[in-house]
């Protein structure tokens, strides 16, 4: 028998440095798990800020694992159009 039970959903928090947006971390938002890789967008980020980014697994017996490491998303700076 294995020990392991099935990933149901997957939490996604976030701390955004740079822009304001949130001061501490925040769960962004909850999503079922699918296979992976498994991804999804971030919107409404300023540029130049950076989004720290990790997850929660929940398992369909309602446990939940360690958060995964974090992982860094940078908004680039706007440049100009070219002319």
């Amino acid at each position: 028998m294995s020990r392991n039970a099935t990933v149901e959903v997957q939490r996604v928090y976030v701390v955004v440095k740079g822009s304001g947006v949130f001061p501490e971390s925040q769960l962004l938002r909850v999503v079922k798990a699918t296979p992976l890789p498994m991804c999804f967008r971030i919107t409404g980020l300023k540029p130049g800020c950076k989004a720290y980014v990790s997850v929660v697994g929940k398992d369909v017996f309602r446990r939940y694992g360690p958060h995964s490491k974090d992982m860094l998303a940078e908004v680039p700076e706007r440049t100009a159009a070219p002319s």
